[in-house]
């Protein structure tokens, strides 16, 4: 489990997590709960080349609402939640699976 963001309170980016899993791609579950601050979006990036670029998921990771997705997070990227268009948020968004 890993903790993207913890009742963020302003739009802007988490601390980007590796994925360091000894397998080639892990199945993970990404949940995200709270108060979006509508009509702000959480998205949830991926870097291939440590964090100098964030690309979306092949199906990107969109959160207006409590929720949860699955997506496979290839080893060895970097990921991070984005929280955009807020009003006085407080989102969380955990990571399940991966490592």
């Amino acid at each position: 489990m890993y903790n993207l963001f913890v009742a963020q309170a302003a739009d802007g980016n988490s601390v980007p997590f590796a994925t360091t899993a000894p397998m080639t791609t892990t199945v993970a579950t990404i949940a995200a709960w709270g108060n979006f601050g509508a009509p702000g979006s959480l998205s949830v990036k991926m870097s291939p080349d440590n964090g100098t670029t964030w690309l979306d998921f092949p199906t990107p990771i969109t959160f207006t609402a409590n929720g949860t997705k699955q997506v496979h997070i290839p080893q060895g990227v970097r990921i991070r939640a984005e929280l955009l268009g807020s009003v006085a948020p407080s989102v969380n968004c955990t990571v399940y699976g991966a490592e």
